[in-house]
């Protein structure tokens, strides 16, 4: 009976989500009110934009359709937020503009392309088109939106879909740094991020090590943790270093900046690990006072004076 149920929820969520309106409907009034389905990642974000101005200034890199496992829809279609969404495949890229369009007032920005360190062009892995369209609308997403810098991450990614793997291709992709984007786009008036949402696939810490977080303050960070690997010290590091506290969601990581954190957040999400805390900043060493020469020194340079006279 159970799984009966879940596949009827299913076909109808898929249905809908073919019918953006509709869909958001749905999460809005019977997803989460009705259903009362509240996600710890739904509700550590909410307690974070309470802590935000209105609208909060938002960038979103891997953003695939805007539909599917997405973290922040709920909160853009509502008219909570502004920003932009990158997403690096044309074809997907197309249809995040589509999932937008009835709702979108001026607010929201969108990027055909790739963020990294540094602009130009960035080699990524993904499938030939050709393929992509022999598999049905949602595999061919769910695979797309695995796009990779690394042969590896992409290889494993495709492996539980058959044929797969021999149809994959290297291309260049056009990229652009998270400083450009908030320096060009019009949408970043103050120059901040008050939330940057990252799924680059196992780039995350890349992405982020090239951020001068004084050039470009963040609030909040909300990225996959799980795919980092070998680099999963080093971006826990980063986040302490740079002044947030790192709570497990999941399989992703939401870093918030120790500026907003609220006294009580422990107390409201105990079903959310904190994995680290801000370091302290580090202390000035104390200037010592100007300490007067041993009377041994000031005699034996006057006696020095009076051999010279």
């Amino acid at each position: 009976m159970k799984a009966t149920l879940r596949r009827l929820k299913h076909k109808v969520v898929t249905e809908l989500q073919r019918h953006p309106p509709a869909y958001d409907v749905y999460v809005k009034r019977v997803k989460r009110q009705l259903a009362r389905l509240a996600p710890t990642e739904y509700q550590l974000l909410k307690a974070v934009l309470e802590e935000l101005p209105r609208p909060a200034q938002f960038l979103q890199i891997g953003a695939n359709d805007g539909m599917r496992n997405d973290p922040l829809r709920e909160f853009i279609v509502r008219g909570q937020m502004r920003g932009v969404l990158v997403e690096p495949t044309p074809w997907v890229f197309q249809q995040l503009q589509r999932n937008y369009a009835y709702c979108n007032r001026g607010q929201l920005g969108f990027e055909n392309v790739a963020i990294s360190p540094n602009s130009g062009h960035l080699p990524m892995y993904t499938l030939r088109d050709s393929f992509l369209q022999t598999l049905p609308m949602l595999t061919a997403l769910d695979l797309s939106r695995k796009t990779s810098v690394s042969y590896t991450h992409f290889l494993h990614s495709c492996a539980r879909v058959p044929k797969a793997c021999d149809n994959i291709i290297q291309v260049n992709v056009a990229c652009k740094t998270v400083r450009e984007i908030v320096e060009t786009s019009g949408l970043y008036p103050e120059k901040r991020l008050d939330l940057l949402v990252i799924d680059a696939e196992g780039f995350e810490f890349e992405i982020l090590n090239s951020i001068d977080f004084c050039s470009v303050p963040i609030r909040a960070i909300f990225f996959e943790r799980d795919h980092l690997g070998s680099k999963t010290s080093a971006m826990d590091e980063l986040m302490s270093d740079s002044g947030f506290h790192l709570v497990k969601v999941g399989r992703d990581a939401l870093a918030i900046h120790k500026s907003i954190v609220n006294p009580d957040f422990r107390r409201r999400f105990p079903q959310a690990e904190q994995i680290i805390a801000p370091k302290p900043a580090a202390r000035p060493l104390p200037v010592p006072a100007e300490v007067p020469l041993p009377n041994f020194i000031t005699d034996t340079a006057r006696a020095r004076e009076r051999q010279a006279g």
